[in-house]
């Protein structure tokens, strides 16, 4: 990953996450790692990640490693919304997969979007 910027809006409570380059699944978990470091004293936590400008270099096997990683790093969370900016078919194709995969996990709802827009719009939905 050749660049990544993490911020918080406490304006509209929303983290943003931008990043571009390769990602792999060691720097998916360092994301998720940073994440939980810097705001896992929130109740809730709305993620909106832009991933136009990246790829992934994750098989499926490993989306299940970070699966596990997510489960154990979201007790004590109200909620955690995760909405996902993507803009190609494998990025989308492995969105729906890991949104499918999540899906049991109370606490915790992943979307992917194609659209800024849309969302946002999803994120807000959630807000306590």
């Amino acid at each position: 990953m050749e660049n990544l910027n993490i911020s918080y809006n406490s304006d509209n409570h929303i983290v943003y996450i931008s990043k571009e380059g390769t990602i792999s699944l060691t720097e998916a978990i360092l994301v998720l790692n940073r994440l939980v470091e810097e705001y896992n004293h929130l109740d809730s936590v709305c993620i909106l990640e832009d991933s136009r400008q990246s790829r992934l270099d994750i098989s499926l096997k490993e989306l299940r490693e970070f699966y596990r990683e997510i489960k154990k790093n979201i007790s004590g969370q109200k909620e955690v919304r995760h909405a996902d900016i993507v803009d190609t078919p494998f990025e989308t194709a492995i969105g729906v997969i890991f949104q499918q995969m999540v899906a049991p996990l109370k606490g915790y709802d992943y979307r992917c979007f194609s659209t800024e827009k849309a969302a946002l719009a999803w994120l807000k939905k959630g807000v306590y």
